[in-house]
Order: C-alpha cells, then sequence, then structure tokens
C-alpha cells in the first residue's frame, strides 16, 4: 500500500480501512497494520457505504457513453 501512495502523491493523507473480515484478522495481518499503518479505522463487514468499486463502474460508464 505504501508504494501506491508514494506512487500517488499521498504523503500519508490516507487511512486504511479495516472490514472484519475473517481473513484479514489473522494475526500477521493484525501485526502489519500495527507497524506499517498510521491509521486503521474499523467499518462492519459487507458495508455498502464504502464500496468505490460502484462508484468506478458508474464513472466508467459515464465514459463509454460520452465516446462516439
Amino acid at each position: 500500500m505504501a508504494p501506491s501512495a508514494a506512487k500517488f502523491n499521498l504523503n500519508g493523507g490516507y487511512c486504511f480501512i479495516q472490514d472484519k473480515n475473517p481473513k484479514h484478522s489473522a494475526l500477521v495481518v493484525k501485526e502489519y497494520l500495527l507497524y506499517n499503518m498510521k491509521t486503521v479505522r474499523p467499518h462492519p463487514p459487507q458495508s455498502p457505504d464504502l464500496n468505490p468499486i460502484e462508484d468506478l463502474w458508474a464513472y466508467v460508464e459515464t465514459k463509454l457513453r460520452e465516446r462516439k
């Protein structure tokens, strides 16, 4: 995640959102987040509130319709 953030010049202006999925709660994942992420925000599993893929598909659809 850090290399991608650096590529987009986010300079620490991002946070990791933990969705409480069981595979994300493994000890190795918890340790990685503890030592490598400045901000980790909890959030309910499968919450539609922060589902960026829906916004992405809407954007792609809009751009495709703009093409002639």
